[in-house]
């Protein structure tokens, strides 16, 4: 902040005002040629003596120029004070002045060239450049102007404009520089000119509208205190370099507009403090490779303040030294996109209480890399989107760091990576909510939603591809209150899932947590039992610990023993295919399948399902429970269970204590074989539920003609277990079976007649082989 300065610039301003004309001066009329030392170019037929204040008000019929020779050393020098003048300094001439005026009186308008090597113009306290009215100063091929105050455009119309052009064109301030400071400045440093300063403002009143532009190879402006830019725009082009120890946009109170545009390769800006919507408006941009570096840096510095950064194109970058706050108490913006870089030790979103901060990564090899932490909202609210293939990097994340704040970042597009060299934490004592979708990945070491007493994380994770690798353990609800979604949220429309690539995920903390919440939600589409979940999970003590499945068919494949808690089942396909500890709540509407354990307790609800997929083997199948097993509902057969067809029964659940109740029936999709349940219940604390397979329907029953009833009665001299057999059993209507005959007659049928008469127990021969699966369109 930039608190005192505009109090300091006004004092220093009433002090030039205040200095006051003697008596006696020299008035120049150029009667007789353009010689400044010709006595006879002077009102007074006398060439000004020192201690004289000159006014130049006239180029009719002679301009005034001092060229080599003697040096003049005046009083001061008003180039344009009611009227037009013109001075020009040249070859090696010299001018010494206490002050010099450009265009002094509203509708004047003053021009002075200092031009050529050793040419100088030597002012000991200050040069006004368009004071009320027009002033130009031109310093080119190596001219020098030496001042201590300068200002453009004091005044309220007056426009000032200074142009330093050329190798070792150089204007110097000792002291302070205001281009604008009521009126407008104009400043342009080109072709190799230079312009060092100490403390400089371009556009102090927020009607200055005023510009600088340095542009070109070696054009330098070297400001060694402090730059504010109140209501203008400095634009550094086409190679020139601009630094300065603090660099302010948008300092002079909150309806002020400050801006800096750094463009092109080669083009640099250097601050070691960097602040964007200091007090009011604050624009940055760096583009076409350009290059700045920093310090610190802040966008969004005072309360009100709005700054924004934008960092494009390839080549473009930011490095800064030391942190980077978007929001300090404000709000900040930073965007990086079109293979633009930003470079920073430390980043911050939402700094102080009530800032706001955004930052937008996007498109590919856009990137963002902080060597230490990442903070997003600290005291206040931090969003964070890194889209179309952009990239953020640091050691550790942290969203919602403090209590109150509020974070949201959007990790979305194939190739958009947030990598975390170390701890992820969502939401550590605010509130966070991370969304990985659309193909994109985050990685952490560890991940933990809901860190302390009083926060509340969200993780959401959705769409094909898109992963969050975490090489350790994800904590869900570590002391807070932390919600993982597969697919969409709770109550949301379900999409596809992404992938939670963790070893583990352990809910609440090992030691007891009060008020610890971690809850596991699945809501999404896949529904073939390609999805899985392959962390192990666990849940801790003093955490309430749930795990809620609404929709799509999850493999869970992970250890999750550890896991005490309760799993409920509301919709989709949940198969356990490892183990899973705790209670196992399977309501109306929800189904569970798998061919692992439950550990802890099952119950099913009238109208739950639990669905066992066959394999062709008398084998157990299904799940295997080590709490009680409270049944109701229905079960659903999948797979091949039309090979166990007359081969009695066939456990699909076994407990280890005392089942209770009974499902209502079983399903399965077979328009030609009917299964039937049966139970070993007897209290020995080793029970099962059976399943019996019976073909109750023949073949050739579904035909409707002749052709398809000769196929039928073929195929009704087939055992279970051949692949034919298979493939016509498990077919769900008799329309389709009706079309597999009409596919099997023909030649197909003939060659299917010969092999039974052949062998009836051995029918598959190659050629009819080859159409074991038509039944499963």
């Amino acid at each position: 902040m930039n608190t005192g300065k505009a109090h300091l610039r006004v004092v220093t301003f009433s002090l030039l005002l205040s200095v006051s004309a003697p008596a006696i001066a020299a008035d120049w009329d150029g009667e007789t040629s353009t010689d400044w030392f010709d006595a006879t170019n002077w009102v007074s037929n006398t060439v000004p003596p020192e201690g004289f204040p000159v006014y130049i008000d006239t180029v009719d019929p002679n301009p005034t120029i001092v060229s080599g020779g003697s040096t003049p050393s005046v009083r001061g020098i008003t180039v344009g004070d009611h009227s037009t003048g013109m001075l020009t300094i040249e070859n090696g001439g010299s001018v010494r002045s206490l002050y010099v005026e450009i265009g002094f009186i509203e509708g004047a308008n003053g021009t002075v060239v200092v031009s050529g090597t050793d040419s100088l113009l030597d002012v000991t306290r200050h040069i006004g450049v368009g004071w009320s009215g027009t002033g130009a100063l031109v310093i080119q091929d190596g001219g020098t102007v030496e001042t201590t105050d300068s200002y453009l455009g004091s005044e309220e119309p007056a426009v000032g404009t200074v142009t330093v052009t050329g190798e070792n064109s150089l204007w110097y301030h000792s002291g302070i520089l205001y281009i604008g400071l009521y009126g407008k400045g104009i400043v342009s440093i080109e072709d190799g000119g230079s312009v060092v300063s100490q403390i400089s403002t371009v556009g102090y009143d927020p009607n200055s509208d005023s510009k600088v532009t340095v542009t070109g190879a070696n054009s330098t402006w070297i400001n060694n205190g402090t730059l504010d830019v109140g209501a203008g725009l400095i634009t550094v082009s086409d190679g020139g370099t601009l630094s300065s120890v603090d660099l302010s946009l948008g300092w002079s109170g909150t309806d002020s507009s400050g801006a800096v545009v750094v463009t092109d390769a080669d083009s640099l800006l250097v601050a070691e403090n960097l602040y964007v919507g200091d007090e009011g408006n604050g624009s940055l941009t760096i583009e076409n490779g350009a290059e700045i570096n920093t310090g610190l840096g802040q966008i969004g510095v005072s309360a009100g303040s709005h700054g924004t950064v934008l960092v494009t194109g390839s080549g473009s970058v930011w490095s800064s030294s030391g942190n980077v706050n978007v929001g300090q108490n404000g709000n900040g913006m930073m965007t990086i996109e079109a293979g633009g870089k930003v470079d920073s030790l430390t980043g911050r979103l939402g700094f102080l209480t009530g800032s706001e901060g955004t930052v937008t990564v996007s498109g590919e090899n856009s990137a963002w890399t902080n060597t230490g932490s990442l903070y997003i909202a600290m005291y206040g609210n931090g969003t964070l989107t890194i889209e179309d293939g952009g990239s953020v990097s640091n050691y550790r994340g942290y969203m919602g760091f403090y209590s109150g704040s509020d974070s949201r970042v959007t990790v979305t597009g194939a190739n958009s990576t947030w990598t975390n060299n170390d701890n992820l934490g969502v939401g550590l004592s605010g509130t966070a909510l991370l969304s990985i979708t659309d193909g994109a990945s985050v990685s952490s070491i560890q991940g933990v939603i809901g860190s302390n007493p009083g926060s509340s994380g969200t993780v959401t994770i959705a769409d094909e591809g898109s992963t969050w690798f975490s090489a350790s353990t994800v904590h869900i609800g570590y002391a807070g209150a932390g919600i993982l979604n597969i697919g969409a949220a709770a109550g949301e429309t379900a999409v596809a899932p992404g992938t939670l690539d963790a070893n583990t995920v352990q809910f609440g903390k090992d030691d007891p947590a009060e008020n610890a919440f971690g809850t596991l939600v699945f809501n999404h589409t896949d529904a073939n039992g390609d999805y899985e979940f392959a962390s192990n999970m666990s849940s801790g003590d003093g955490v309430t610990a749930v795990i809620e499945h609404y929709s799509g068919f999850t493999l869970l494949t992970g250890d999750s023993s550890g896991f005490s808690h309760t799993t409920n089942i509301l919709g989709g396909v949940l198969a356990i295919e490892n183990m899973l500890g705790g209670v196992v709540n399977v309501m109306d509407g929800g189904t569970l399948g798998g061919s692992g354990a439950a550990t802890g307790d099952v119950n099913f609800a009238d109208g739950s399902i639990y669905l066992v997929n066959m394999d062709g083997s008398t084998q157990d199948h299904g799940l295997t429970v080590y709490g009680s097993a409270s049944l109701d509902g229905m079960t659903r057969l999948t797979g091949d269970y039309a090979s166990i067809v007359g081969m009695g029964q066939v456990a699909i659940l076994t407990t280890k204590t005392p089942l209770s109740g009974q499902f209502d029936g079983v399903t399965a999709s077979s328009v030609f074989l009917t299964p039937e349940l049966s139970y070993d219940a007897d209290g020995s604390g080793d029970d099962h539920v059976y399943v019996s397979i019976e073909q109750t329907t023949a073949f050739a029953d579904v035909a409707v003609t002749s052709n398809q009833r000769s196929v039928g009665n073929a195929l009704d001299t087939l055992l279970p277990g051949s692949p034919l057999y298979t493939a016509v059993a498990l077919m769900d209507s008799a329309e389709n079976a009706r079309d597999a005959y009409d596919q099997l007659s023909g030649e197909i049928h003939a060659s299917l007649q010969g092999a039974i008469v052949e062998n009836s127990q051995n029918i598959v021969s190659a050629e009819v082989g080859g159409q074991a699966g038509l039944g499963r369109q």
